[in-house]
């Protein structure tokens, strides 16, 4: 039971504290404001740092299709149905995650990661992550992990301050906004430490009508 309450905080972020976001967003947005504060704005995450991690390294420069296609061969190959442990993708080896899991120049990146991460203690074996010590710098020092993926891992651990910029985010931000890859940081720095939620929000709240 302990568990699975745990779990589920964590896939909802019920420990994230909306009052600083809510604050930044009333001098900004309004309508973003009331939509934090009616419950909006939390990061839906996976159970762990590291699926959540592993998930991550399965976007880059690849389409939607084919990072669900890594992912399924992961359970499948590595963790035998269910989503593998560090200990299970050490394990397996880096070739057999290029040659069986067809994840490309990625196998190199989470298996490096993986190792590293464990000897470094940011996880432990089960993938739990030592999430207050986790920090962009840590993230972005790892082999193969560039600035959108370790802004999107921040994200994912309710830090704001950064927008993983792909081409999906520069395309809506060229579309809605007329601004290219290297303007969209500072178009939303007047979001302070809540940058992503600028961005993301408005695109919601669009979508939402």
């Amino acid at each position: 039971l302990e568990f699975a309450c745990q779990a589920v905080e964590r896939w909802l972020s019920t420990h994230w504290d909306p009052g600083p976001a809510i604050r930044v967003a009333l001098k900004n947005s309004p309508p973003i404001a009331d939509f934090i504060e009616n419950g909006g704005g939390r990061i839906l995450r996976n159970t762990t740092f590291y699926e959540d991690f592993v998930k991550t390294v399965c976007t880059i420069q690849i389409a939607w299709s084919g990072t669900i296609r890594m992912v399924s061969n992961l359970i499948d190959e590595v963790g035998e149905g269910v989503f593998p442990t560090p200990a299970q993708i050490i394990g397996f080896g880096e070739q057999r995650l290029r040659e069986r899991v067809k994840l490309g120049f990625r196998s190199g990146t989470l298996y490096q990661a993986t190792g590293r991460m464990l000897e470094t203690g940011l996880m432990d074996e089960k993938g739990n992550g030592a999430e207050e010590r986790i920090s962009y710098d840590e993230m972005i020092a790892l082999r193969g992990i560039g600035p959108y993926a370790a802004s999107h891992m921040m994200v994912l651990l309710n830090d704001f301050r950064r927008i993983p910029i792909d081409s999906e985010v520069r395309g809506y931000c060229r579309a809605r906004f007329g601004i290219e890859a290297d303007q969209i940081e500072p178009f939303f720095a007047k979001w302070n430490d809540y940058k992503f939620l600028g961005y993301k929000l408005d695109r919601t709240l669009r979508r939402l009508g």
